[in-house]
């Protein structure tokens, strides 16, 4: 019994001894996985693509070492399994990149870009509207105003309240979905079908 604990130890040493030489040589391979990272990104015209690749190497290294004891020697070469786990995490940050700037340009069921691009002829929906903007703090009433009613642009909207630029899209952002919610909940308005 004694015998097969000391076996039983000395097996689970050697694994550990091959873990840790398994990380640091992933940890040497940092080079490698960088070049191969600034490959796929030069790739897409990305302007900030050395400083992206920085990160996005942290994070196949990161990855790599946390699920080093999955990788088998006998399946592929380390650099193999590195250069997948760096295009997929290439793949991942192009994908979320994606879906942040779909969900930031659709504002095509905003309310109040479908009162300025739309005349609404139903009078009702109109006085709903108004009352529903009507409902919204002062600063977001302000800033829907300078934009759809004075047509301001956001440079000159930030000049006129004093804030930064990127503050001006933000507020303009919270101040529509907070008219959409309103026009939704208050007035059973549903704003998908204004399209």
């Amino acid at each position: 019994m004694l015998e097969t604990t000391r076996k039983i130890e000395a097996g689970a040493d050697v694994e550990s001894e091959k873990l840790k030489t398994l990380k640091q040589e992933i940890a040497d391979s940092r080079e490698f996985v960088l070049s191969f990272t600034k490959q796929l990104l030069f790739k897409s015209k990305n302007e900030d693509a050395n400083t992206l690749a920085q990160d996005l190497t942290q994070q196949t290294m990161d990855r790599a070492i946390l699920y080093a004891n999955k990788y088998d020697r006998t399946k592929s070469k380390l650099t193999t399994w590195l250069n997948t786990i760096a295009k997929n995490i290439v793949v991942d940050f192009f994908r979320h990149k994606q879906t942040r700037c779909e969900n930031r340009v659709d504002d095509s069921t905003d309310p109040d870009t479908l009162i300025e691009e739309k005349e609404i002829a139903d009078p009702i929906l109109r006085k709903n509207i108004e009352a529903a903007i009507a409902d919204l703090a002062p600063n977001q009433q302000e800033i829907l105003k300078l934009l759809y009613i004075e047509h301001l642009d956001y440079s000159q909207i930030s000049q006129r309240l004093n804030i930064k630029t990127k503050t001006v899209g933000t507020k303009l952002h919270r101040a529509k979905q907070k008219l959409k919610t309103i026009l939704e909940e208050k007035y059973d308005i549903d704003v998908s079908k204004m399209e």
